[in-house]
């Protein structure tokens, strides 16, 4: 393990220790490795990182503990076993939460079963309709530039939905960091064959593309707006898909669904109305004898920046019906537990 090589860049190594994220980061080590994390023992690991990631031969455990430039590296057990537990914790807390959807997904199977209905057992398999896809763009005046979205329809419902009374149910996908639009194609093209339309964001402030400009040195990671900007997105969709002549024929827009991938379920809990819990986050990033190495934990702590206010707040869009995040521990420390214990249903 100590051997094993990583192929990581080291100048994308080097922004990301520099963001506040890879900082606390690397804060978090020292006090592991070097007992305190004054300024000299972070930028000490920083430059053994950045040098151990130069290597031809690629980063290792082992490469980087040797370009420490101290004589002694003097691991804190009780410090190392704190980090491990925290991080059991956190895939233990992951695991039951999964548990926990996979089994009331099987108590829904076992009743639709009984009663009848085979509608949800039928999404299982691809749908009866073929599926078209269009780009669709509108502006969001608090980034001040253009959102991208990709819509898809059924084709034959949309042909047909003129003789019906209602449109289509709608769903919005929401996607995490790093990633883009195009991560949930499968799934808008799975859902739509079944006779939804499937609108699919690309967040521009935390897509893949923002990322690759970050680790190629020439942009920041995503700032503390992100947080409100990313529900607005939803709302903006929405607005657009409402104002467009052809799709707002075909869609029922007092019907939309949400589904949302790590910071895409914190997204997609926010627009449909979770309560954003300030106090809760304030305490979990301001304990000083805690040691996280939890990227989710430091990635939300980030908004304790925009949440200088002990109240709490709202970016439910009335027009939302429900949401469900595809990864359940999206952005636990953000939302208030008790909103989504009484009022977050699948």
């Amino acid at each position: 393990m100590l051997n094993r090589r990583f192929d990581i860049s080291h100048v994308a190594l080097s922004q990301f220790t520099y963001s506040r994220i890879g900082d606390r980061l690397l804060r978090n080590l020292s006090r592991v490795l070097l007992n305190g994390d004054e300024e000299a023992h972070v930028r000490a690991l920083r430059g053994a990182l950045v040098v151990a990631a130069a290597d031809p031969e690629g980063l290792s455990v082992l490469g980087f503990l040797r370009r420490i430039p101290f004589e002694r590296v003097r691991v804190d057990l009780n410090l190392s076993i704190q980090a491990v537990n925290a991080a059991i914790e956190v895939l233990s807390d992951t695991e039951a939460a999964i548990a926990q959807v996979q089994a009331q997904s099987l108590a829904t199977a076992v009743t639709t079963a009984a009663d009848g209905s085979n509608q949800l057992l039928a999404l299982r398999s691809a749908g009866e309709f073929p599926v078209q896809q269009q780009e669709i763009r509108f502006f969001h005046p608090q980034r001040g530039i253009s959102v991208v979205a990709d819509v898809y329809v059924p084709q034959q419902v949309g042909e047909q939905v003129g003789e019906e009374e209602t449109g289509l149910p709608v769903v919005v996908i929401s996607h995490g960091i790093a990633s883009n639009r195009e991560t949930f194609t499968y799934l808008a093209e799975h859902l739509a064959s079944h006779g939804f339309g499937v609108g699919v964001l690309e967040h521009p402030g935390t897509d893949s593309a923002r990322l690759s400009q970050f680790l190629g040195g020439f942009d920041q990671l995503p700032g503390t707006q992100e947080w409100l900007h990313r529900p607005q997105d939803i709302s903006y969709l929405l607005d657009a898909l409402a104002a467009d002549p052809q799709l707002n024929a075909v869609l029922d827009l007092d019907r939309v669904g949400l589904i949302g991938q790590s910071l895409g379920g914190y997204t997609v809990l926010a627009a449909a109305g979770a309560l954003i819990n300030p106090p809760n986050l304030q305490e979990q990033c301001s304990a000083e004898g805690e040691l996280s190495f939890n990227l989710s934990l430091l990635l939300q702590c980030r908004a304790t920046e925009l949440l200088a206010s002990s109240e709490e707040m709202s970016l439910r869009d009335p027009a939302l019906g429900g949401g469900w995040p595809s990864i359940p521990s999206a952005a636990p420390c953000l939302v208030r537990p008790d909103w989504l214990k009484s009022k977050f249903l699948p």
